[in-house]
């Protein structure tokens, strides 16, 4: 009977971590690219709606572009968050807090302010 192999993991958990955090970080930009592009073309008298409709539909498939990169990430944070510094908790996080601050309001503050724009 064979020994088990021991296999060696791909990624080491914590460039993992920051690889999820990173491209959060991506994401966040790119939506919120979109969500300028999205206040510009409501604000233009000349649109017909499919300025505003295309950003819509990217934001919304960005965002759910996201979630499993945003479980993967929470999946290697939760069991390491305590052995990391206090700024390296920060900028990790950092990513999160501003995805959620944008889909507060594009998908919270907008639909309701639309109207004042």
């Amino acid at each position: 009977m064979n020994p088990p192999i021991d296999l060696p993991e791909s990624k080491p958990p914590l460039i993992r971590l920051w690889a999820c955090s990173v491209l959060l970080g991506l994401l966040d930009a790119l939506i919120t690219a979109l969500v300028f592009s999205y206040i510009h073309d409501i604000r233009c008298a000349f649109h017909c709606g499919t300025g505003v409709l295309r950003d819509f539909i990217h934001i919304t498939l960005l965002s759910i572009l996201s979630l499993p990169v945003l479980g993967l990430f929470l999946y290697g944070y939760l069991p390491v968050r305590a052995s990391l510094s206090p700024w390296a908790r920060f900028f990790l996080r950092l990513p999160i807090v501003c995805l959620c601050g944008l889909w507060g309001a594009f998908y919270v503050a907008f639909p309701f302010g639309c109207r004042y724009f």
